[in-house]
């Protein structure tokens, strides 16, 4: 079965502590949905254009594993206490045989639109 990712861009991070407050709560509530952080933090340098902003990334077994976690009553704690969190767009992608991703995408807290796979790997 494909792996599935969630892939956070943060805009801008506009409150710090609401940062904080949503990260002790997501945290957990996302490695207790079987999420693998990946990676998390500020790049130390972008190329062609690229943007100094805050990324995570996310591996979870399967885009059904991805959707239960975004769903669980922890991960839904996190976000209602941090209503204030930073301006973020979420994805979950499922990586096929060829590693291409094909991603679900909405604004700031989920991942709700299907992109349809183009390629035979679906």
């Amino acid at each position: 079965m494909a792996k599935a990712y969630w892939i956070a861009c943060y805009r801008a991070i506009k409150n710090p502590d609401a940062l904080a407050d949503y990260a002790k709560l997501a945290g957990p509530a996302i490695q207790a949905g079987g999420g693998r952080f990946l990676a998390r933090g500020n790049p130390a340098k972008t190329y062609e254009a690229g943007l100094a902003q805050r990324v995570v990334i996310i591996e979870f077994d399967s885009v059904q594993q991805a959707t239960a976690a975004h769903d669980s009553p922890g991960y839904q704690a996190a976000l209602k206490a941090s209503a204030a969190r930073p301006s973020a767009t979420c994805a979950s992608s499922k990586a096929c045989e060829n590693r291409r991703f094909h991603a679900m995408m909405a604004p700031s807290s989920g991942f709700h639109r299907r992109t349809p796979c183009r390629n035979t790997c679906s």
